[in-house]
């Protein structure tokens, strides 16, 4: 079977969802999606500790009218410049085989939420060909738009971060990939027009 494309389901990023935690943090919220919660919703128990962290989620699976509560772990690395990032521990099992991977997001496949590894999904990017592996991997705006969301400040210490760094070179590959691409088809429309006009000039004209 084909892999699914991660792009086509909800998810939800650790670093939006536990924004501004510390080391002791306690929250309760409500994330939903589509139009007043249309596409689902899920609670959530945020409970980050020094010593064990983890967010529980509970929610309705419409589909098999079934209540879910379950939490899933959390755990840090440190930064480079000091602080730490979150992670999710995946919470699923395949052929009786636990995860664990580290992940920053986790997509709801179903019932449950899991990382893309074991739903088996994949990047829409992952299934560029033809024209567009002319212009290298493709970038869409959302992606650029979620670091732009990351970023919490652009200047740190009298220099620009990294985040930003990292922010301005995928615009600019942005960018340039929309360009190649635009120019690609405009070749390709030419060839097209030309081939049309040569048999075009072989149908014999009206008297």
């Amino acid at each position: 079977m084909s892999k699914q494309e991660a792009d086509w389901f909800v998810n939800i990023k650790v670093w939006w969802l536990l924004k501004g935690a510390k080391d002791i943090f306690r929250k309760t919220k409500n994330i939903s999606w589509g139009i007043n919660g249309s596409m689902g919703s899920v609670g959530c128990q945020i409970e980050i500790w020094k010593e064990a962290s983890f967010v529980r989620f509970y929610y309705t699976n419409t589909t098999l009218s079934e209540e879910l509560d379950y939490k899933v772990q959390v755990v840090t690395t440190p930064c480079h410049f000091g602080g730490h990032r979150f992670w999710f521990i995946c919470p699923l099992s395949v052929n009786g085989v636990h995860c664990y991977r580290r992940v920053g997001v986790l997509y709801m496949v179903g019932a449950l939420l899991g990382c893309r590894n074991c739903h088996n999904l994949t990047y829409s990017s992952q299934k560029i060909s033809g024209m567009n592996k002319a212009i290298g991997k493709l970038i869409s705006s959302r992606e650029v738009r979620e670091i732009a969301e990351e970023i919490d400040r652009t200047i740190y210490r009298n220099k620009y971060t990294k985040k930003f760094y990292r922010l301005m070179k995928k615009y600019g590959q942005y960018q340039t990939r929309s360009d190649g691409a635009i120019n690609i088809l405009k070749k390709h429309i030419e060839k097209l027009d030309k081939k049309n006009k040569k048999v075009l000039s072989k149908i014999p004209k009206d008297n």
